[in-house]
């Protein structure tokens, strides 16, 4: 995501705060653009916000990374966990397990 090699289109998430804090404003190293800031930011604060990303095929995900909201005006925000989720018909999620056997992953 961090290159652009996934669009903006590709990029949806649950709710932002406004438009400065857009789902496509969740790309790592995102940086400052006007008045775009470098972090998306869910209008919720609950455990029902996400972030999605069409990878349009079938894609090995090596990894993922996530930073903060550092802002000078406003209190700095992050994500403390976060579990993934993936599906191939965008109607049917699964959760990322280690293994087969065990509970779903949950980072933190």
């Amino acid at each position: 995501m961090e290159n652009g090699a996934i669009t903006d289109a590709q990029i949806s998430a649950s709710s932002h705060w406004d438009f400065n804090y857009a789902a496509i404003q969740g790309r790592l190293n995102f940086k400052l653009n006007g008045r775009k800031q470098g972090g998306w930011s869910s209008r919720s604060n609950d455990l029902n916000q996400w972030l999605q990303v069409d990878l349009a095929s079938f894609t090995t995900v090596a990894g993922v990374a996530t930073q903060g909201r550092n802002s000078h005006r406003w209190i700095r925000q992050w994500v403390t966990s976060f579990s993934v989720q993936y599906s191939d018909d965008e109607v049917i999620f699964q959760f990322y397990k280690e293994t087969w056997y065990s509970s779903a992953k949950v980072s933190s």
